[in-house]
């Protein structure tokens, strides 16, 4: 029982000092690098993304986000899964799946797509980060500004 309650402790511990280190990981840089349309209502994307990670290496998958015009969600994103290199800046290019939104016609994402006003978008992010020994945790953010990934 002893040693339960040592490793239940030692978890907590570990866990709770995650958290602290993990909020410091940010994007450093962001660009859409190409986007080939599949059918009428999906395409698939690959975007550039510099990740300062000072943490131990993390393994994101369950990756899922939606992309929101003017607070309407307009397209589904999902990605596969990411090693992120612990205690590094380094750019990955990560691979995405995007489908238009339930509703959302596919003449307004024209617009979306030649010419995007930042301030107009916002999305919402989920996914789940582990350590290689299986501990980890979803995280979910909601209605993050576009610009806030393209400022330099």
């Amino acid at each position: 029982m002893r040693k339960l309650v040592t490793i239940l402790a030692l978890c907590a511990l570990l866990l709770s000092g995650c958290s602290k280190s993990v909020k410091e990981i940010r994007v450093t840089s962001f660009e859409v690098v190409s986007v080939t349309p599949v059918g009428l209502t999906r395409f698939v994307a690959t975007v550039e993304a510099g990740i300062d990670n000072p943490f131990a290496s993390l393994l994101v998958e369950d990756f899922e986000g939606h992309l929101k015009l003017d607070g309407q969600e307009c397209l589904d994103v999902s990605a596969g899964e990411l090693l992120l290199e612990g205690r590094c800046d380094k750019t990955y290019a990560i691979p995405f799946e995007a489908s238009l939104s339930e509703g959302f016609s596919p003449f307004r994402i024209l617009p979306i797509l030649s010419d995007p006003d930042p301030l107009r978008l916002s999305v919402d992010i989920s996914a789940r980060a582990s350590l290689r020994s299986g501990v980890g945790k979803t995280f979910e953010f909601k209605d993050i500004p576009i610009d806030k990934f393209l400022k330099r």
